[in-house]
């Protein structure tokens, strides 16, 4: 048996994976979602096959489709790696040959100088922007705007220098390599078996007639190419898929915690019919009512409280819940409509592996990972708190001391969050939404387990 002293490590364990899992969800949620501008138009990806290069697209191609959009816009890449040398120096790095409208996509830190742009790319295409950690490298300075570097036997100016992102985000998806950047027309024209691998098509919706996806689709088709031999990500799609994991995880706290309102109301019930089946062996009902005034009405209060937690906490943790239209079957129990999307689930993880994936892509898929781990690991920590909480009562015989633990560790858990987030650059705000739904969780916990021993 343990004993109490484990229990309270065991419940203060517990609570701050609690915290820190939903927490840390909300917190890449806004991070991948500032990252990649996903609150700046309806995106689509389409990423190429890494071994039919044939189905790579051309600056043709790109042409193409641009003169077929209005409003819209589209950004192409393509990867390589090569040496960077200045001066006898030289580095091993991934080069990143993009569109000049790059900085629309995704959030760039340029830390001096500037990105390039159209109109700089017309005055001198051999242009080239550095990571502030390869330029440190090569020149042991990040003040070297207007200096030269040599890639693919050709001088490049330097006009600017990014900050890389620092964050957990990029360390778990960080493949090693500096990364340069430079115009895509100049990569293809420098080594013209290159092609381009990735694209992006941003605010495509806006045709509510045509769903972006499909517009790409016949973009694709415009060019003659089948789109089933490319990855098409819509991000209208995975952008709610996303954002909604913190608020499940919250719905399923709140949930256990209107059960055990339900739990709590259903003992106060059982309470009050037994409190009148032994007072009404001598008195009429108004009568035990009018002499027990005092403990009738705490009966009323406590009820009132548990109609109004279940109440409270569902405005609080309900939400429109995004199934995209493909999981929805047309009846609700069909094995086989099951077993083709668990399949079909295989076959798309096991085919993802022959794309090429770029690291912007790689950014979203490992954050996506991340958050589905966070998850699981907040359901298992609720299950472990419920027997820790239960232990703690038998041990204790004493309600009032459970609540206390609960909130001494509670505050502990967000210091030491508050000190981890600021630790590794990770944004960190509370949520007092979500604070509430965990803190009623842990009280309702206790409620529950003291068995007629209520606090309130």
């Amino acid at each position: 048996m343990r004993n109490i002293k484990s229990v309270y490590i065991g419940i203060f364990i517990c609570i701050f994976f609690i915290y820190f899992g939903i927490m840390f969800q909300s917190a890449l949620v806004s991070r991948i979602s500032n990252s990649m501008k996903l609150n700046d138009g309806n995106k689509v990806s389409v990423i190429t096959n890494r071994s039919n290069t044939i189905n790579h697209f051309t600056l043709s191609d790109i042409r193409f489709m641009k003169n077929k959009l209005k409003d819209e816009d589209i950004f192409a890449m393509s990867e390589t790696k090569g040496k960077v040398y200045f001066e006898g120096r030289d580095i091993h790095s991934k080069i990143l040959g993009v569109s000049s409208n790059f900085n629309k996509f995704y959030n760039i830190n340029v830390s001096t100088g500037s990105f390039f742009t159209e109109g700089i790319c017309k005055e001198n295409e051999f242009c080239v922007v550095l990571e502030d950690k390869l330029a440190r490298k090569l020149f042991g300075t990040e003040n070297v705007v207007g200096l030269k570097v040599r890639i693919f036997h050709k001088d490049f100016k330097i006009i600017g220098v990014v900050k890389r992102d620092s964050t957990i985000i990029q360390n778990i998806s960080n493949d090693g390599f500096d990364k340069v950047y430079i115009p895509i027309e100049t990569l293809i024209k420098l080594d013209e078996t290159r092609k381009i691998s990735y694209l992006q098509f941003q605010n495509l919706n806006n045709d509510v007639q045509v769903k972006g996806k499909d517009r790409v689709i016949g973009l694709l088709n415009g060019i003659g190419k089948d789109e089933k031999q490319y990855k098409i990500i819509d991000y209208s799609k995975e952008e709610q898929l996303i954002k909604q994991k913190p608020l499940i995880m919250c719905f399923v706290l709140g949930f256990t915690c209107i059960w055990n309102f339900i739990k709590y109301l259903i003992k106060i019930l059982v309470e009050v019919k037994k409190f009148f089946i032994a007072n009404m062996e001598k008195d009429y009902l108004l009568d035990v009512v009018i002499k027990n005034k005092k403990c009738f009405l705490i009966y009323i209060l406590k009820i009132v409280f548990g109609v109004l937690g279940i109440f409270i906490m569902w405005k609080l943790i309900r939400f429109n819940l995004y199934i995209p239209s493909n999981y929805i079957p047309d009846e609700f129990i069909n094995i086989s409509y099951y077993k083709d999307i668990f399949q079909d689930s295989i076959k798309a993880n096991i085919e993802s592996r022959e794309y090429l994936i770029p690291f912007i892509e790689l950014k979203f898929m490992k954050t996506n990972t991340l958050i589905n781990i966070l998850s699981i690991m907040v359901i298992f920590c609720s299950f472990i708190l419920n027997t820790f909480v239960r232990e703690f009562l038998n041990k204790s015989r004493d309600a009032i001391l459970a609540v206390q633990c609960c909130g001494k560790c509670s505050v502990v858990a967000l210091i030491l969050i508050a000190i981890i987030f600021m630790t590794f650059k990770i944004q960190f705000g509370i949520d007092l939404k979500i604070l509430f739904i965990i803190w009623s969780f842990l009280f309702m916990r206790v409620i529950v387990h003291a068995k007629n021993k209520y606090i309130i």
